[in-house]
């Protein structure tokens, strides 16, 4: 049985910095940058997890109807349109954070979700679903595919988006956490990705940041503006 959607949203992803890239483990995701290579780790949300302690098992969420009257959701940012669309050169991404349903974020998830924040120097247009592609440090990529639709959530339309300075769009990429879990996927330091139609990649900066991430992956479109209340 599902909880209700406002249990989900009120707790967040467990963040657990270390000195040596991101882990998944039993729910909880590893950042890396410690402040010292000899510090012991921190975890920020969540209880220690005993060694051995094999990771939680939870049903999918299915998608939810798009919130109209749920005060926690944060409507998209009133913005100029631009008239053309975003050449792959235009746009730049950087890693943004969690997303709002994953590991911590109610039983019924066993999902993770990370934000790609984009912006461009001059306005521009994005429209559609992007297409991801996870590498390790040494540029080997990672098996994965790119689903349009599926994730955990609200239904988030398809919609002409407009970048620029200062006027950030996004999208959210969510991936199986049991996965993550059970040591099945490889750790990836460079997410890229795609627009429709084009077969460039824009790199992501993730600011020294990588995921544990394989197989198939769920992408939102590109939606107006970037935080995490706008995935609720």
């Amino acid at each position: 049985m599902l909880r209700p959607r406002m249990d989900r949203r009120r707790s967040k992803i467990a963040w657990a910095l270390t000195a040596s890239g991101i882990i998944f483990a039993s729910g909880a995701i590893v950042a890396g940058a410690s402040s010292s290579p000899s510090s012991p780790p921190t975890t920020i949300g969540a209880a220690p997890i005993a060694p051995g302690t094999p990771p939680p098992t939870w049903p999918s969420a299915p998608n939810s109807p798009a919130p109209t009257d749920d005060p926690t959701h944060e409507v998209a940012p009133a913005v100029s349109s631009a008239s053309s669309m975003c050449a792959p050169g235009q746009v730049t991404a950087k890693f943004g954070g969690s997303g709002p349903y994953g590991p911590f974020n109610g039983p019924n998830n066993n999902v993770w979700q990370v934000i790609i924040v984009m912006t461009s120097s001059s306005p521009c247009l994005v429209s559609g679903y992007p297409s991801v592609a996870f590498a390790n440090g040494a540029g080997t990529v990672t098996q994965s595919s790119t689903v349009s639709g599926g994730y955990v959530g609200p239904t988030q339309p398809v919609t002409s988006v407009t970048l620029g300075a200062g006027v950030p769009a996004s999208f959210l990429i969510e991936g199986d956490q049991n996965l993550s879990d059970n040591g099945s996927c490889p750790n990836d330091s460079s997410i890229s990705f795609t627009l429709p139609g084009s077969t460039t990649p824009i790199q992501v900066d993730m600011g020294g940041t990588g995921l544990i991430a394989c197989g198939t992956v769920n992408v939102t479109p590109f939606i107006q503006g970037s935080s995490a209340s706008r995935y609720l």
